[in-house]
């Protein structure tokens, strides 16, 4: 059960981390060489997902597609649906779907705020245990 209730809480976290940088262009990478995937991974101001064996998505600010061009990278625009955001829950879903498993799962889960983001929404941290109660009182 402990490890259903990570995974849940996990996804949920990721799914929104995408999102957490600004994100202006999407492409579809289709330059699998080592050294292109190695560059694109030290910009932190990229984000990558949904990767395959031939390809995989870019995400960035406005500029990416520059970058991308000056450097000889090949991708493949307009292959991302500009729905695309609409898929991942928003913040107060999150903290909703949180707040129901805290209040279900009572004995193997702490939900507390350890801040406010500069949206200023509670940056929501979930413990999950099957010890709480020894977590609880030390």
């Amino acid at each position: 059960m402990q490890k259903i209730l990570f995974l849940i809480v996990f996804v949920l976290i990721q799914q929104r981390s995408l999102f957490a940088k600004l994100v202006h262009e999407s492409v579809i990478i289709t330059d699998q060489r080592t050294e292109i995937v190695k560059i694109l991974k030290g910009r932190t101001e990229f984000t990558i997902d949904h990767v395959r064996a031939d390809q995989f998505e870019l995400h960035g600010p406005k500029g990416t597609i520059d970058f991308l061009i000056k450097n000889n990278i090949k991708f493949v625009r307009d292959e991302i649906p500009h729905s695309f955001a609409a898929q991942y829950p928003s913040p107060e879903e999150i903290e909703k779907k949180l707040k129901d498993l805290n209040k279900k799962y009572p004995q193997l889960s702490q939900l507390y705020s350890i801040g406010k983001s500069v949206k200023k929404r509670d940056l929501w941290v979930m413990k999950i245990t099957s010890h709480l109660n020894s977590f609880l009182h030390n």
